[in-house]
């Protein structure tokens, strides 16, 4: 019996041995767990001054004794764009900080100096280095793109003439220069309704003949739309944006961005077939969209019939926009 249990043991044993390879990676090496985390070579870009039309895209380069966590950060002195990076390597290289002149969201970058800041980090330690370049051509715009409005180049009155704004207190539906999503405008939806209604008012954009889309696949094309809440992060609750799009043949389209919530722009781009039609029959054709309303709504600080919110009173409704625009097979990249 005891001969038995000894060649069954000595069997299990031979069993779960397997050849060594003296090639193979077993878990982190010592130097990633214990070594010194310090810079082999500093950063360094392609360049201090960066033409994107010239050149497509740049990279930037960087390397250090040990694999670790590492953020890569570029931010727009004037624009406050931010383009990042994350990843855990040893290095930066073109297989990883790839740069053709986007920003993770609005705003986008303008012609301006940047700072970019490399951190990496391992359990103890983060190190830093940085780097100073020169924006002297941004990005061209990606292809297809279709511009419904960017409040660059019209004037209040011409940009409000179809359009609403209600009864209120410190009602402002206007054009503004300060800290655009993209270019130097946007148009500010704010305000206060002092009674029992959610609707504030409406920006309406009529698509002439020289904006009319091409007959896209509604799948594939994207409606782009930048916003931003309230910038002292005071938000109402339940604010948010209607958005209709109108064919003419009668057909009418909407979504909503709902709540709205937040301090800096983001970009949406929400394909045209997401939008949904009180009607089962009608078919999107984008070559017949002529009209876009977009409307600014809240829950009521004061409550009535149309029920309330007793915290949104004395909080302004704060719904700004930017860059509205179609896009083919791909959403708006800043």
């Amino acid at each position: 019996m005891k001969k038995i249990t000894l060649l069954f043991c000595l069997g299990l044993i031979f069993a779960c041995e397997r050849a060594y390879d003296e090639n193979e990676f077993l878990g982190n090496s010592l130097n990633d767990q214990f070594g010194e985390l310090k810079f082999s070579t500093p950063l360094s870009g392609s360049g201090l001054e960066y033409n994107f039309i010239q050149i497509s895209q740049y990279n930037f380069n960087a390397t250090w004794s040990k694999n670790a966590n590492y953020e890569l950060r570029i931010i727009g002195e004037n624009s406050n764009a931010i383009k990042s990076y994350t990843g855990y390597d040893n290095s930066l290289n073109a297989d990883n900080s790839i740069w053709r002149g986007e920003a993770n969201d609005f705003p986008s970058f303008k012609e301006e100096s940047c700072q970019v800041i490399l951190s990496v980090s391992d359990l103890d330690t983060t190190i830093y280095d940085t780097l100073n370049i020169y924006i002297n051509e941004t990005k061209p715009m990606q292809s297809d793109v279709y511009i419904i409005e960017d409040f660059e180049n019209i004037d209040q009155a011409t940009l409000m003439q179809n359009s609403f704004v209600q009864f209120g207190a410190n009602m402002d539906f206007n054009i503004q220069n300060d800290f655009a999503a993209e270019g130097q405008n946007y148009f500010r939806m704010r305000g206060e309704m002092t009674w029992n209604e959610w609707f504030l008012g409406n920006l309406v954009l009529n698509i002439n003949e020289a904006k009319t889309l091409p007959d896209l696949t509604p799948s594939t094309t994207y409606f782009n739309i930048a916003v931003v809440g309230s910038r002292q992060e005071l938000f109402p609750e339940d604010q948010f944006l209607e958005i209709v799009v109108r064919e003419t043949d009668g057909d009418e389209f909407r979504t909503q961005i709902r709540p709205i919530e937040w301090s800096s722009w983001r970009n949406f781009s929400i394909p045209y077939s997401e939008f949904e039609s009180g009607s089962d029959i009608a078919i999107k054709e984008t070559n017949k969209i002529n009209q876009i309303e977009i409307l600014c709504l809240s829950c009521p600080g004061v409550v009535g019939s149309q029920g309330g919110c007793v915290n949104n009173q004395g909080v302004l409704v704060t719904t700004d926009i930017d860059f509205i625009s179609f896009t083919e097979n791909e959403p708006y990249q800043p």
